[in-house]
């Protein structure tokens, strides 16, 4: 993936996987996942102070870019609309953890 070819004002989605959860994790919120890469600095270091395996939401690197909607970024919950051509892209969790 270059980011040169995205498309204006596209966002970089960060991909996480956690063994703990078994399962990936991809944001387009340039703040979450800031806060998911800190979290992991802070809790991999507490998982070698105590001997524990680090199972938290490791940052794997960009996966793509995409398109954001005109006035997500500043109100991430707040509806928003898709440009024409475009489709809505919601976030799901797939309960990984429990099913192994």
């Amino acid at each position: 993936m270059n980011p040169a070819n995205a498309p204006a004002g596209s966002a970089a989605v960060c991909r996480f996987y956690s063994t703990g959860a078994n399962s990936h994790f991809f944001t387009a919120s340039a703040g979450e996942c800031a806060s998911l890469k800190a979290l992991e600095t802070t809790q991999r270091q507490e998982a070698i102070q105590f001997g524990h395996p680090f199972t938290g939401w490791a940052f794997e690197g960009i996966a793509f870019t995409v398109a954001v909607p005109a006035g997500a970024a500043a109100a991430q919950k707040a509806a928003s609309a898709c440009a024409s051509g475009t489709e809505d892209i919601f976030r799901a969790y797939n309960n990984g953890f429990a099913s192994g």
